[in-house]
């Protein structure tokens, strides 16, 4: 029973990954909706806090280790809110117990920054190149036999772009990864 629920849980993850995409698909080139002035820093608190217990469960300390103020995107919430939380739980996915996973937001004069640093396994340089291709998933990960559909990060770098920023990742095999995301800010919301 216990590997039937397990496979059930794998099997929604990965359609309502698909659906997600699909939806973005849909909409490509057309006006994106729901655009509204998004305090990162508040987001990410909240997230952090959410997956606060999943990190307990696996023995892995997840710290936010600065925060900006008043560091504001125009963006769809519900869109950012789950590219970061798709970065969260790769971090947690992908760092073993007694791990650590620390989170960083900062605002320049025009972008906020998000950071996202784990001790986990660590990308290839081999792979990096190829870590947005949907479906595509690591040969570690594959040999660890850690959950995934190879879709997650395919599906972060699509939101960032719809709202026009970057994603960047510095990775050394067996000492973890930074995945930081670059977005336009705005000035203060009204």
């Amino acid at each position: 029973m216990s590997v039937i629920k397990e496979q059930t849980e794998h099997l929604h993850r990965l359609i309502e990954t698909v659906l997600d995409l699909s939806h973005l698909d849909a909409n490509l080139g057309g006006e994106r909706e729901k655009l509204m002035p998004v305090e990162v820093g508040r987001l990410i608190v909240s997230l952090v806090e959410e997956t606060r217990p999943r990190a307990q469960a696996k023995e892995i300390n997840l710290e936010i280790l600065a925060v900006s103020n008043r560091a504001y995107i125009q963006g769809d919430r519900g869109q950012i809110t789950q590219a970061f939380e798709k970065l969260l739980t790769n971090a947690l996915n992908y760092t073993s117990p007694g791990g650590s996973i620390n989170v960083q937001v900062r605002r320049d004069k025009d972008q906020v920054h998000v950071a996202v640093e784990d001790t986990g396994m660590g990308i290839s340089p081999e792979e990096l190149p190829r870590l947005f291709e949907r479906f595509y998933r690591g040969q570690q990960a594959v040999d660890a036999n850690i959950p995934g559909t190879g879709l997650g990060l395919s599906f972060v770098k699509e939101i960032i772009d719809r709202h026009k920023g970057q994603i960047e990742v510095v990775s050394q095999l067996g000492q973890g990864s930074k995945f930081t995301v670059k977005l336009p800010s705005i000035s203060e919301a009204p």
